[in-house]
């Protein structure tokens, strides 16, 4: 029977570092910039970011630890058909350089939903739609946060709550000191540590496993390499129709999001906005692949041994999967756990520190605009309002995130559903208004209410009737 690992002193050290650079970063940039410490500086970087750091932000921002941790678990579950959504994920950006960039940088919004102001002239769908994507994004930070928690839990038994609180205050602190710059300069860092991370895991699965023909022959051996199913029917999660074309229209949500939109207006030219998105098309399809393919990798290796974990009762979870594996592989070499392990962390801490940041440029400029405008507020009380509101809305995700712990299924299942559910009709409505100018407020906020109804009726059917997918067989078993 296999046992538990545990982590070294080093490993300690490697998280704890992966912890204290951001913070260091986020005091280094508000010493920097205090001079010209201003709403616009704060949250869009005087609108001088560079396109380098803007991609690789915002990269991170969306393949957050929700990826790290549920793609391996849905391909160690169900096979590496999981990976077709790449193709979903790169016509969203295809798309996007064509249409989102074009429009929204020319408007040079510090809100998305500004846009909706613009373009309907209504109140109240301006109201709508602010509260329905915050709401989203809440949420779904609330779901980040998990990832990390589970991980720490599993491999130290550090309860719960401790690793919520030290991932979610670290985010908040530095997001809060050093706005939109430190926000991109510690999710390059973090961008480095994710890629470093997903590195030496594919290296060390492979070769403890034996090469690459013999990971490819075990996962399929296992099922673990399907057949493409093209059943048409909506209610099968894994079709290649529900994976490309559902991929598509989920990840509208991530690139017609307040982080994307925040980052194209930030950056000087419109050929620098449409390179981001461009090169985030590679970046992002690079790691989905690699990402999924670390499941075919854990679950090649437990065949290996004999032992799998699922059945042997080690895990009960299958979020708890790849911190677990990571950990089997690396126990004799200290350190390279904590570095996995900083991976996920910074994953959550990119996520976690861009939806504030962006929830915070919401507050100032679709739910205060009016009441600012009226008592002719100062910049400077606009600017302690929006690190204010970084704390506020960290705090509400922290404590949302105790309510989801026990959430069924993958993290990266409820992450992409919440996604598509109040993502879809923002989107709808902002196509809608783009590409047919004859449309007034009222379709448009009919469109947004039905949306949201059937979208939730779809959510909830899918989850109480649909076809979950098969779960494959264990890993076969030994006698240890």
């Amino acid at each position: 029977m296999a046992t538990s690992p545990t982590l070294y002193v080093v490993d300690y050290v490697v998280i704890a570092a992966t912890l204290s650079v951001p913070l260091g970063m986020g005091v280094y940039l508000a010493v920097k910039g205090r001079k010209r410490n201003t709403k616009e500086e704060y949250l869009l970087g005087g609108r001088k970011l560079h396109v380098i750091p803007v991609t690789l932000s915002l990269f991170v921002t969306f393949m957050s630890s929700t990826s790290l941790i549920g793609m391996p678990a849905e391909t160690f579950t169900t096979g590496i058909t999981f990976v077709l959504h790449v193709i979903g994920v790169s016509l969203s950006y295809v798309i996007g350089i064509f249409t989102i960039v074009p429009i929204m940088h020319s408007l040079q919004v510090t809100s998305m939903y500004e846009y909706f102001r613009l373009r309907f002239q209504s109140p109240f769908l301006w109201l709508l739609v602010t509260v329905v994507g915050m709401f989203q994004k809440i949420v779904f930070t609330a779901v980040v946060l998990l990832s990390p928690a589970l991980s720490i839990q599993t491999a130290t038994g550090l309860p719960f709550w401790v690793s919520v609180v030290i991932v979610g205050l670290v985010g908040i602190v530095y997001t809060s000191m050093g706005g939109i710059r430190g926000v991109v300069l510690v999710d390059v860092f973090q961008a480095a540590i994710i890629m470093l991370g997903i590195f030496f895991v594919l290296v060390k699965g492979v070769h403890e496993v034996g090469g690459l023909d013999t990971t490819w022959t075990l996962a399929k051996e296992g099922g673990r390499i399907p057949p493409v199913d093209f059943d048409p029917d909506p209610r099968v999660r894994h079709s290649f129709w529900a994976l490309t074309l559902g991929g598509l229209f989920t990840f509208f949500g991530y690139t017609f999001d307040q982080s994307a939109i925040q980052r194209i207006c930030a950056i000087p030219k419109m050929s620098g906005a449409k390179t981001v998105y461009a090169l985030n098309i590679f970046i992002v399809s690079t790691y989905i692949i690699c990402v999924c393919f670390m499941g075919i990798v854990a679950y090649s290796y437990f065949a290996t041994i004999g032992c799998d974990p699922f059945k042997a009762g080690i895990l009960t979870n299958s979020n708890q999967l790849m911190p677990y594996f990571v950990m089997k592989i690396f126990e004799d070499f200290p350190g390279m756990s904590g570095i996995y392990l900083g991976t996920i962390f910074s994953g959550a801490l990119s996520t976690i520190s861009s939806i504030t940041n962006g929830l915070a440029a919401n507050t100032i400029e679709d739910i205060l605009k009016r009441p600012f405008e009226k008592c002719e507020t100062s910049d400077s009380v606009k600017l302690l309002t929006a690190k204010l509101a970084v704390w506020f809305y960290g705090g509400v995700c922290i404590g949302l995130a105790f309510l989801l712990k026990d959430l069924p299924g993958t993290i990266i299942q409820t992450a992409l559903a919440l996604m598509g559910a109040c993502g879809g009709p923002i989107v709808g409505t902002y196509f809608l208004g783009a590409l047919f100018p004859w449309t007034n407020k009222i379709g448009a906020i009919v469109g947004v209410l039905v949306a949201l109804a059937l979208n939730i009726w779809l959510t909830v059917g899918a989850t109480l009737y649909g076809h979950p997918p098969v779960k494959l067989p264990p890993s076969p078993w030994k006698l240890m």
